[in-house]
């Protein structure tokens, strides 16, 4: 038996090894560059879901501001003034009338509908008169579809002048009117329709000839006037 003052051995713990602890540090460095690499990846799916996203969020808009706009194309009311009429053949010291008729083809009634007007007897037109300076009539309402029920009546301001008539009859001047219609749809939007004819000496008093230019509306130029 050993003696009392035997002291019983105690085992060591084993020490790594130097090729133990370059595995693990590389373990480490290796599982550190997957979770980066992972990482990086999930931030670039993020951006891209994200971008994803937000495109199809612009589509959806875009797509709803279109359905918006065709129901008020289809829906909105459209104002013309497809014909004039002269009551007579202009003749020195007279004072004679055109009538123009104002259709709206629309499906919803026009609005705020009111007209202003220009009217000469000369051999060509005149530029376009500076509209804010005109008169203008009272706001009235034209129902969808609604045929030959609505109109405006033009007159010069003064009797014709006997040099001015005689020249109508001899074919070198022309009666011109020139006119301004503004109106608003029930989606209250500002719309309006401009109008340039002419009528010759001899023609039916229906008949009436579109000038070159100034036969337009807001959906070609713009703004109201």
């Amino acid at each position: 038996m050993p003696e009392a003052d035997d002291k019983i051995p105690v085992p060591s713990p084993p020490i790594p090894s130097p090729k133990s602890e370059d595995r693990f540090a590389q373990k480490t460095a290796t599982a550190t560059i997957w979770m980066a690499w992972f990482t990086g990846l999930l931030g670039i799916t993020s951006v891209l879901t994200v971008c994803v996203l937000r495109n199809q969020l612009k589509e959806m808009r875009t797509d709803a501001a279109d359905a918006r706009d065709n129901v008020w194309r289809d829906q909105r009311a459209w104002v013309s003034v497809p014909r004039c009429v002269l009551d007579r053949e202009p003749s020195a010291g007279d004072l004679f009338t055109i009538r123009c008729v104002i259709v709206n083809t629309g499906k919803s009634p026009a609005l705020k509908v009111r007209d202003t007007y220009r009217l000469s007897i000369q051999p060509s037109a005149n530029s376009e008169p500076d509209w804010k300076a005109s008169k203008v009539s009272a706001p009235s309402v034209i129902p969808p579809s609604a045929q030959n029920d609505f109109w405006f009546s033009a007159s010069p301001d003064a009797v014709v002048p006997k040099l001015a008539a005689d020249l109508y009859a001899a074919g070198g001047n022309k009666v011109w009117i020139r006119s301004l219609i503004s109106y608003s749809d029930v989606f209250g939007r500002a719309h309006w329709v401009k109008t340039c004819s002419y009528h010759t000496v001899g023609a039916p008093l229906d008949n009436f000839t579109a000038c070159d230019d100034g036969n337009t509306t807001d959906d070609v130029d713009g703004p109201t006037p």
